[in-house]
């Protein structure tokens, strides 16, 4: 939770891409540090990630190094962006006026027949393994996914990406949705938030009267009070 956690590593890994192929042209510097945040790590974190206490303790990530790596960029990437970003924004000036691609959710896996959009999984199904949740090997295991080709279109997965990216977003909240809807929205694609209290789920701008139809025949019963 951005609200409250601390970053604990960054890895960055700069490339050089051709932006009407999507075709990755080279693999330029890297950076990787971490971050003690001033607490004990939980089991857990200490469990996914190999990181311990030992390993942070006194550790510092040079942010203005990381600026200085982002500042000339085009569009910055990362496997679920609305989880990355979040954290990154408030600690780096040039990253709000940046365009973030989310590989997460703006390469349609599952119609590709991926039935998983997790990086390591999705690294599994092309033929290759990563050395998993650590962030520089997480970020040259993306890199390395959305330079191979997409089995329905042959363009690299980064064409895909770089489209959706510049497409505008509309967030729809499902506000005073009827309880025994849950189920429909979550199939729906709707996630729960628990501050809000209300179920709700980004889509593409165009999408937008589609959805609303849906949910006033599916959730309101002919009134939309989304």
């Amino acid at each position: 939770n951005f609200r409250r956690d601390k970053i604990i590593e960054i890895g960055i890994r700069l490339f050089r891409f051709c932006p009407e192929t999507g075709q990755v042209l080279s693999r330029e510097q890297g950076y990787s540090a971490l971050q003690d945040p001033g607490f004990a790590l939980s089991p857990e974190i200490v469990r996914i990630t190999g990181i311990t206490d030992d390993m942070v303790k006194g550790q510092s990530i040079d942010w203005k190094q990381v600026e200085t790596l982002l500042d000339p960029v085009h569009i910055l990437v990362a496997h679920n962006a609305g989880f990355d970003r979040p954290f990154v924004d408030p600690l780096v000036p040039t990253s709000s006026k940046k365009i973030w691609g989310c590989s997460f959710r703006q390469i349609d896996w599952l119609t590709k027949g991926f039935p998983s959009q997790k990086l390591e999984i999705l690294s599994i199904y092309h033929g290759f393994f990563c050395h998993a949740h650590r962030a520089l090997a997480d970020a040259d295991t993306l890199l390395h996914l959305l330079g191979m080709p997409d089995p329905l279109t042959g363009a690299p997965y980064l064409k895909e990406l770089l489209v959706n990216a510049r497409r505008r977003l509309s967030h729809v909240s499902a506000t005073y949705s009827p309880f025994e809807t849950k189920d429909v929205l979550r199939e729906r694609g709707y996630r729960w938030d628990t501050e809000k209290r209300v179920w709700s789920k980004v889509i593409y701008a165009e999408e937008q009267e589609g959805e609303t139809a849906w949910l006033c025949e599916k959730v309101y019963s002919g009134k939309f009070r989304g």
